[in-house]
């Protein structure tokens, strides 16, 4: 699927389940859902994250900052801080950086879990309850989207690398496919508005 899709299932996710979750921070917690919608997607260059990421949009770059990242942060930790969360971090960004798109960690349920577990800590470092949720809930959601398309999903790697996707699952570029993804961006955005005063 493409981000601007990913994007607008993540925003309509979240005001479905926005009355369901708990959590009182309505905008930082439409904000972490679409993060988590489009994270998976972090480990293609040229991705809506890496737009505001990465110096250069290409998988040399995309390789050699997540890298340096992931073991900058693992160095300083065991230097200095010795914490559990910074090494899940720094072993995160390395497996982002190692990670073809939509072939490894992002789009597992193993990468999901690590990348929750350190939204999880920095919701509760900074008293902002219940983060990790919203998080957790685009993320799901985009894994799901991206089931329905034929390339599917690596979802029990780096167990097994099979991938998995629902029946009649289409190609993205297809014209088939371009029709569906129009189809839910228009739907997505009806929905959000009718059901955007209900959260103020």
């Amino acid at each position: 699927m493409t981000g601007k899709t990913h994007l607008s299932v993540g925003v309509t996710t979240f005001m479905y389940f926005s009355d369901k979750l708990p959590g009182k921070y309505v905008l930082l917690s439409l904000l972490f859902t679409i993060i988590g919608s489009m994270f998976p997607d972090i480990d293609h260059p040229k991705s809506i994250l890496n737009k505001y990421l990465l110096p250069f949009r290409n998988n040399t770059t995309k390789v050699v900052v997540y890298l340096f990242v992931g073991i900058l942060i693992i160095y300083l930790d065991t230097t200095y801080k010795g914490s559990m969360i910074f090494k899940i971090m720094g072993i995160s960004s390395i497996l982002i950086a190692l990670s073809p798109h939509r072939t490894g960690f992002t789009h597992s349920v193993f990468g999901a879990l690590m990348t929750t577990f350190i939204v999880a800590a920095f919701s509760k470092a900074y008293d902002f309850k219940n983060l990790q949720y919203y998080f957790m809930l685009g993320y799901i959601g985009h894994l799901i989207c991206d089931m329905c398309t034929r390339k599917g999903v690596p979802l029990l790697y780096p167990i097994k690398n099979n991938k998995f996707k629902f029946p009649m699952a289409y190609s993205s570029s297809s014209k088939r496919g371009k029709f569906i993804e129009n189809i839910i961006i228009l739907s997505s955005i009806i929905y959000s508005t009718l059901k955007l005063p209900t959260l103020f």
